[in-house]
């Protein structure tokens, strides 16, 4: 179930509380898997979670992928992520810091580059 609405909205595995409707969600890893994409750009919104998802996500991407996101986790965290995609292949380009807790970024791999980066 959802509830609230923009910022401060909320999932539940609970019950349906009132106000709250239901919603369909997917596992984003089987939905990469299941659509195979040559190239890819996504952005990244998960409150907090990209901590969890993007470990399991990166090796499922494509070569030519760009990904927005926002890390929730501070400069640390943001090292954490920045460092799992520069292994990967990406160039990792930090946008701005909000209360020292929220991180913008930009990350990017174009499949030439990335499969150089990756056999060396």
């Amino acid at each position: 179930s959802f509830s609230g609405a923009g910022f401060g909205g909320s999932l539940t595995c609970s019950a349906a509380e009132e106000g709250s409707i239901r919603v369909h969600v997917a596992n984003l890893c089987d939905v990469i898997t299941g659509l195979s994409p040559r190239r890819l750009l996504l952005k990244l919104d998960v409150e907090g979670e990209e901590i969890n998802i993007l470990p399991e996500l990166v090796p499922l991407l494509p070569l030519t992928c760009g990904i927005f996101f926002e890390s929730h986790h501070g400069a640390e965290g943001f090292e954490s992520l920045a460092g799992l995609l520069r292994r990967a292949g990406f160039v990792v380009t930090r946008g701005g810091i909000r209360d020292e807790t929220f991180v913008d970024a930009f990350a990017i791999r174009v499949e030439a580059e990335a499969r150089l980066r990756i056999s060396t």
